[in-house]
């Protein structure tokens, strides 16, 4: 008896004390709204997608190779990108 009331109170206090420090927490249903469109994606388009990143981030570190050779015409290109390619 005394476990059920411990947790009774317990399911109690939670949300109490939820709503006073984390109030955006109660808000979660808000953030389901997406869930159900997210189911309706298709592994393949996904896959796709991916794959279509994969290649152009290969062009990028092409042209980042083909930029630092280049000099100082495009220094400044290298400078800027460089950072956000993954080596």
């Amino acid at each position: 008896m005394c476990t059920l009331s411990m947790n009774f109170h317990r399911d109690l206090l939670l949300p109490q004390v939820l709503a006073g420090k984390l109030p955006e927490v109660l808000d979660f249903v808000k953030d389901l709204a997406h869930l159900e469109p997210a189911t309706k994606i298709q592994l393949k388009d996904l896959a796709e997608e991916m794959q279509a990143i994969t290649k152009g981030l290969e062009k990028v570190e092409q042209e980042l190779a083909t930029s630092e050779k280049d000099g100082p015409v495009s220094e400044t290109f290298y400078k800027v990108s460089a950072p956000f390619i993954p080596t």
